[in-house]
């Protein structure tokens, strides 16, 4: 293979990765247990590196890289996999956005070639942009409707605990950019970020790693034109002095809280104390927020915790449904099983499970090419591909004095922003609308 298109070969855990002259970072798994592969492309663009003039318009690429290029039309994508025997999806987070086809492993030529056509030669015709418009902004409504997870709770409570990280935007984007931002303008941010410089592609599965590079050298390896602009290095938040709170009414019938903190970058040295502490607070019926005030206090109905990270920071948020007579008492016992954590460290026996599930949740998710694939691109846009092996090791290294003191650091109450989203019908009968 030409040593003027590949720069640099390595091999990292069991895998090999290859950066091309133009920038593009190639990964390839080999996998035998079964004849499938997988083509999982990662573009290092997702709501937080938009610039403020196309904001929404990471997901909005999403939904029009399969619109039409010069070599196929809407309804060709779809038809072409399907007769592979394959599956395909996509999705866009703050961070990056994934595209990805599984298929028979015979057929992995045809998702490679799909891929690069629709992520580097896609059209954006007026009408396919007028047409998605609409459907852009009736899913950012579906989410609004709903109340908890990552629903409208989720984006008042981004909005409430950042003033300048992007985190405080929606992934989705607000309905009158989605509907006012011009063809030119999106067309430019596509340019500026589907690059192959921003790019890896990971090949994974029942396939020989010299051909898969073959081929993405063939479909991704030509010079990318020059980019209309950088993309933006955003702020990150700076530390919060001050406990916030929101108090939010609705026609809803339960109060669904949100307890936000600062959360840890994915190249923090902590974090893989952070992983096992989010398996002592809220993994499964053992883990301590469940047991604590679902179970013995019976002060919600559902509690679980969230996280996000990215290259820069990340964010935390403990997520419960409850009413308005036991929120209080619920945000009380939240802040009471946090303060004891950070107090007394975990049991040995506590701290061991917690370890075993962490570790065991990290190698499951290499149990199938989808997972093994996510698992290589989504470390290596955050800059360290070897920590998608060397991981478990990591969790093996963790103490209970590390515990007490991730959670030092991570939850304090001037760190904390309190959304809460109630019942119109009584005002909140009687939540208190400031902190």
């Amino acid at each position: 293979m030409s040593n003027d298109i590949i720069i640099a070969r390595e091999t990292v855990g069991t895998a090999t990765l290859a950066r091309l002259a133009n920038g593009l970072r190639v990964i390839v798994q080999e996998d035998h247990r079964s004849p499938v592969a997988i083509c999982n492309v990662w573009v290092r663009v997702g709501s937080n590196r938009e610039p403020e003039h196309v904001r929404g318009w990471a997901h909005g690429i999403e939904h029009m890289l399969f619109k039409g290029t010069a070599r196929r039309g809407e309804r060709d994508f779809a038809l072409e996999v399907a007769n592979l025997g394959g599956s395909t999806n996509a999705g866009t987070g703050y961070e990056t956005t994934n595209y990805h086809i599984t298929l028979p492993s015979e057929n992995i030529a045809g998702a490679v070639d799909i891929l690069s056509d629709a992520l580097l030669e896609s059209t954006f015709t007026a009408a396919a942009l007028d047409a998605e418009r609409p459907v852009l902004v009736h899913e950012n409504h579906m989410y609004d409707d709903q109340p908890s997870g990552f629903g409208v709770s989720w984006r008042w409570a981004m909005e409430l605990a950042f003033d300048h990280s992007p985190y405080r935007h929606p992934i989705g984007g607000r309905d009158e950019a989605l509907t006012a931002t011009s063809r030119e303008q999106i067309i430019d941010f596509y340019r500026a970020a589907y690059r192959p410089d921003n790019m890896t592609v990971v090949i994974a599965g029942d396939v020989g790693t010299e051909d898969a590079l073959a081929l993405a050298i063939g479909d991704f390896g030509n010079d990318a034109a020059p980019r209309p602009y950088e993309l933006p290095s955003p702020p990150v938040e700076p530390v919060h002095e001050a406990l916030r709170y929101r108090l939010e009414l609705g026609d809803i019938r339960m109060v669904y809280g949100k307890m936000v903190f600062p959360g840890l970058s994915e190249n923090d040295p902590d974090r893989a104390t952070l992983a096992v502490v989010h398996q002592i607070l809220a993994d499964g019926r053992c883990s301590r927020l469940y047991r604590r005030i679902q179970e013995d206090q019976e002060l919600v109905s559902g509690i679980t915790l969230l996280a996000e990270a990215g290259t820069r920071e990340g964010v935390l948020t403990i997520d419960f449904e409850t009413d308005a007579a036991r929120a209080p008492a619920a945000l009380a016992a939240v802040a009471e099983v946090l303060q004891t954590l950070k107090d007394e460290p975990p049991s040995a026996e506590e701290l061991a499970r917690a370890k075993i599930r962490t570790e065991r949740s990290h190698r499951f998710s290499r149990e199938t090419v989808q997972g093994t694939s996510s698992l290589l691109g989504w470390h290596d846009a955050m800059g360290d591909l070897a920590s998608a092996f060397t991981f478990p090791e990591q969790v093996a290294t963790v103490t209970g004095a590390d515990v007490c003191r991730i959670c030092r650091r991570l939850f304090s109450r001037d760190g904390c922003s309190v959304l809460l989203y109630a019942p119109r019908d009584g005002a909140g009968n009687g939540l208190p609308a400031e902190a």
